[in-house]
């Protein structure tokens, strides 16, 4: 249980933060958005990928603000567990528990970016469904989604997380600074589930 150089094929949008450990949505895009269907459902468009990025940044920062608002959630204490893919966000009464996928992690230190698949400690649980946007990325020759690990700083990252948010069609992001190590969540599913004694 824890507590609390560019990419090649996009620009990361000025100032820009999708969501962090105090900011951020819910709220629940259309699971047909034609860019992350199947590459045989689609019709043989030229997708601009630098504007399909910002409005997956703008899409993140939609839906973490929704879900902020609908549990009154600001600076409230979290933690996740990786081996059952939980966010608990804990308030007076009650806490608020979201599905959890790692997208990937940075390490401060090293200035790189490694996709969660990519790191064989991180349980399969919080990971799963991670595959589609390697998929994504390899049917759409999109390197940075398939390549294990790459030079990213924060704002990189940040674009990363809501690329993949929006390919998962996850209902907010997250991010959790952990030393030199910064982890990147996906968020899905949220409710709420009485107070845990154990915090």
């Amino acid at each position: 249980m824890r507590s609390a150089g560019e990419p090649r094929w996009l620009r990361p949008p000025a100032a820009v933060e999708p969501a962090d450990g105090t900011d951020g949505p819910a709220g629940h895009g259309s699971p047909a958005d034609p860019l992350t269907r199947p590459p045989h459902e689609r019709d043989d468009r030229v997708t601009d990928w630098s504007a399909w990025s910002r409005e997956a940044v703008a899409l993140m920062q939609r839906r973490n603000q929704t879900w902020q608002a609908r549990f009154e959630l600001t600076n409230e204490p979290f933690r996740w567990d990786l081996p059952s893919a939980t966010m608990h966000f804990r308030r007076n009464n009650d806490r608020i528990v979201a599905s959890l996928c790692l997208v990937g992690t940075t390490s401060e230190s090293e200035g790189t970016f490694m996709w969660a698949w990519a790191n064989d400690s991180i349980p399969a649980a919080a990971i799963k469904g991670l595959d589609v946007v390697r998929q994504f990325g390899e049917a759409n020759d999109l390197p940075l989604l398939t390549e294990r690990q790459f030079r990213a700083s924060r704002p990189e990252a940040l674009e990363v997380l809501a690329i993949a948010g929006r390919i998962l069609d996850a209902e907010g992001v997250f991010v959790a600074p952990d030393g030199d190590v910064t982890c990147f969540f996906a968020l899905k599913s949220f409710h709420v589930e009485p107070s845990d004694p154990a915090g």
